[in-house]
């Protein structure tokens, strides 16, 4: 991302809505973060991870590759807000039969993020 499109992140409006920062709170958010096996009991939980071999959700696999790709922070505390709609954003891309990114697109990295996520790719 460069300076000029810094605040220009295509999920900003996710981020706005309201119905996501209740998600997040479902999703057992507490101090700004939500665990990876908290997120992973609300998907399930959500019906947003497949249980079995057929069903509703996503694969688990799936489900790990978009937490990969929305931690951008690489921290032990689980994600951020802004990763969390990353996440949510990346699930719904394969929850409707889309492939997931190889590396999270620039358009995506939350400007808050930018930094971070410059710094490990180097």
């Amino acid at each position: 991302m460069t300076e000029s499109t810094a605040g220009e992140w295509a999920l900003a409006a996710c981020a706005a809505d309201p119905a996501m920062r209740r998600a997040f709170s479902d999703a057992g958010a507490e101090g700004g973060w939500v665990s990876g096996v908290k997120l992973r009991k609300y998907c399930e939980r959500e019906g947003l991870m497949r249980t079995g071999r057929a069903g509703p959700g996503v694969a688990k696999s799936a489900l790990a590759v978009a937490w990969d790709l929305a931690d951008i922070a690489r921290d032990a505390r689980g994600l951020s807000f802004d990763e969390f709609c990353v996440f949510m954003h990346l699930l719904c891309i394969a929850t409707a039969g889309g492939n997931l990114p190889e590396s999270l697109p620039e358009e995506l990295i939350p400007p808050n993020d930018e930094m971070i996520a410059r710094a490990l790719q180097e």
